[in-house]
C-alpha cells in the first residue's frame, strides 16, 4: 500500500513540474465576434486559446496553444480546455484585441468580444 501511494505521489508531482496544464481545472473562453458595420455575427472566424509557459516570468512570455475553434453563424465561439498552470491568456483572433488575461477575464465580455472592422 506505501508503494502504490508513494508511486501516486511522484506521478502527482511529475505531472505539476513538467506539465504545462494543471491536472485540475478548465479554462473556459467564450464570446461573440460581431461586424463593426451592422453589428450582425461574424462566421467562420478562427479564434485560439494561447497560454504562457509555466516557468516564463517575462512580460511577453513564449506561449503554447490551448485550444482553437471558429465562430457559428451568430459570431460564438466557446473554447474549453485544460487550465494553463501559469495562469495567464491570449485570445487571439481578428477583433480581439491581443492582450494578456487571466482566468477570470476569461469570463468577461470586456475582453473576449471582438468587432471586425472593415
Amino acid at each position: 500500500m506505501k508503494k502504490i501511494f508513494s508511486l501516486a505521489v511522484i506521478l502527482i508531482i511529475l505531472n505539476n513540474s513538467c506539465s504545462k496544464q494543471r491536472l485540475f481545472g478548465k479554462a473556459i473562453c467564450e464570446g461573440y465576434i460581431y461586424d463593426s458595420i451592422g453589428g450582425k455575427g461574424s462566421e467562420g472566424i478562427s479564434v485560439i486559446l494561447k497560454a504562457c509557459h509555466p516557468n516564463d516570468g517575462r512580460n511577453f512570455c513564449a506561449t503554447f496553444t490551448l485550444g482553437s475553434t471558429t465562430t457559428d453563424a451568430s459570431g460564438y465561439y466557446k473554447i474549453e480546455e485544460k487550465s494553463a498552470r501559469s495562469g495567464r491568456y491570449y485570445i487571439s483572433g481578428m477583433g480581439i484585441k491581443y492582450q494578456e488575461l487571466n482566468e477570470n477575464d476569461l469570463k468577461n465580455t470586456n475582453y473576449t468580444t471582438g468587432y471586425l472592422k472593415k
